[in-house]
């Protein structure tokens, strides 16, 4: 799959004045890490499943309301994850996560993390289920009884958990219910919500020769791409297609 990049490009390749054949990687600071990374043309696709321990774990705590589309590494360097909100998210070559804290305008009116991304913030806070406000509690308790609650974070003033049905649950600071998001949803870019039986017939067909068995939830078309989500016996699964062609791009946990 092609990378793409939403860098101003002749401005960073201007402020790219360092050369990294010639400093050691602790060195560098996050930021000019995240430079090399987005401009090596040596980054090669990877699949998700075989990241290092540290960055899957680390996307399960931060990640869970949504899922990776696409993921590169550059050997020496570091991996740069692309996922379905439109989050972006570096990591050096031992698995810590880097933040950018430099001039945006480097790489464009959003930075390098994404539209999604509020600068100065990392991905939110972990919250354990014993410090949720009791409303929220109240509220899955009452609304998705016999479900436990797996994961929860707080991020941009608002709580996401999830619960095991599975689905992800949205709250305001003060435990409010906001609503019920899917890990098919995207924090600025609105889909075409279509049914099952609105697939076309090379997606349906694949779909239904690969996954026989899997509960249909949702499909959600943007731009140029069909993402279907679909619950089997172990969890969720996550179909990306080529809309006009139906060819299989991407299949996600």
């Amino acid at each position: 799959m092609k990378r793409l990049f939403f860098i101003a490009l002749p401005v960073l390749l201007l402020s790219l004045t360092f050369s990294a054949c010639n400093r050691e990687i602790t060195d560098i600071t996050d930021g000019d890490l995240i430079k090399e990374i987005l401009l090596s043309e040596s980054a090669t696709s990877i699949e998700p499943a075989n990241l290092p321990t540290e960055i899957k774990n680390y996307v399960d705590d931060y990640f869970f309301d949504t899922y990776v589309e696409e993921a590169f590494q550059v050997v020496d360097k570091g991996f740069e994850l692309r996922f379905g909100d439109d989050d972006v998210a570096f990591f050096n070559r031992n698995g810590r996560p880097l933040m950018f804290d430099g001039p945006l305008g480097t790489f464009g009116p959003h930075g390098p993390h994404g539209p999604c991304h509020r600068r100065g913030h990392r991905w939110g806070d972990l919250i354990a289920v014993e410090d949720l406000p009791v409303a929220i509690t109240d509220y899955i308790a009452e609304n998705y009884p016999d479900n436990e609650i797996k994961r929860a974070k707080l991020r941009n003033d608002n709580y996401f958990v999830a619960v095991d049905v599975p689905v992800i649950l949205k709250f305001d600071s003060d435990g409010n219910f906001i609503e019920e998001l899917s890990p098919l949803h995207n924090c600025h870019r609105p889909c075409n919500m279509i049914a099952a039986e609105d697939l076309s017939d090379p997606i349906a067909a694949y779909i239904a020769e690969n996954y026989p068995a899997a509960e249909f939830k949702r499909a959600c078309e943007r731009g140029d791409k069909t993402v279907v989500f679909l619950l089997g016996e172990e969890g969720r699964i996550i179909l990306g297609f080529n809309t006009e062609t139906g060819e299989l791009l991407f299949s996600r946990p």
